[in-house]
C-alpha cells in the first residue's frame, strides 16, 4: 500500500483507481486525502464495496476533494456512510467544480443525508449523474431532492430506486421535474414497483 500511495501522489499519468472490496477502513481514507490533494491526473476513484470507509473516512475523502481538481467519477457505494458522512460530502459538493458522477448507493444516509445532498445540489454546477438508490431517504428526503431539482439545471441523471418514499415523495419529484430543464432520466421506486420516468 505504501508504494501504491507514493506512486499515486507523484503520478501524472494514472487516471483510473479502483479499490473494490479491499477492506480499506477509515484510516486509509486519510491516506487517500493526501493523495487527492497532491495528484492532478486521477479522473476515476472507485471505492465500491464494503471498504468500511464510514463517516470518518468520508470526511477525509471530502477534504481531499475540496482541493483536488481532477477527479470526475467517485463511487462510495456500500461503505457504511450515514447522515454525518454525507453532510461532509455535501459540503465538498458545494465547492468542488469538477466532479461529474457520484454514487452513494447502498449506504444509510436517510432523510437527513438526502437533505444535505439536496442543499449541495442547489449550488453545485458540475455533477451530472447522481445515484442515491437503497438509502432509505423516505418521503422527506424525496421532497428535499425535489426542491433542489427546481433550481439545479446541471444534473442529467438521478437514481433513487428502493428508497421507500411512496406516492408523496414521487409526487414531489414529479412536480420538480416539470420545472427542471436539464434532467433527462430519473429512476424511482414507488411501493416496490420500479418505475423509470423519462423527462423531456
Amino acid at each position: 500500500i505504501g508504494e501504491l500511495v507514493k506512486e499515486l501522489k507523484g503520478s501524472k499519468s494514472v487516471k483510473f483507481v479502483s479499490l473494490e472490496r479491499c477492506g480499506l477502513g477509515p484510516s486509509f481514507a486519510g491516506v487517500l486525502c493526501d493523495v487527492l490533494k497532491a495528484n492532478t491526473s486521477i479522473k476515476t476513484l472507485n471505492l465500491w464495496g464494503n471498504n468500511g470507509i464510514g463517516d470518518q473516512g468520508a470526511r477525509m475523502i471530502a477534504e481531499g476533494l475540496k482541493v483536488n481538481q481532477s477527479v470526475e467519477f467517485l463511487s462510495l457505494e456500500s461503505n457504511n456512510l450515514g447522515p454525518d458522512g454525507v453532510r461532509v460530502i455535501g459540503g465538498m459538493l458545494s465547492v468542488n467544480k469538477v466532479l461529474k458522477w457520484l454514487s452513494l448507493v447502498f449506504n444509510s444516509i436517510g432523510p437527513e443525508g438526502a437533505r444535505a445532498v439536496a442543499e449541495a445540489l442547489k449550488v453545485n454546477k458540475s455533477v451530472e449523474v447522481l445515484s442515491l438508490s437503497h438509502n432509505g431517504i423516505g418521503s422527506a428526503g424525496a421532497r428535499s431532492i425535489g426542491e433542489a431539482l427546481k433550481v439545479n439545471y446541471r444534473l442529467k441523471k438521478l437514481y433513487l430506486q428502493n428508497n421507500n418514499f411512496g406516492a408523496e415523495g414521487a409526487r414531489a419529484l414529479l412536480e420538480a421535474m416539470q420545472v427542471n430543464g436539464s434532467l433527462i432520466f430519473c429512476g424511482v421506486d414507488v411501493s416496490r414497483n420500479e418505475v423509470s420516468v423519462l423527462c423531456n
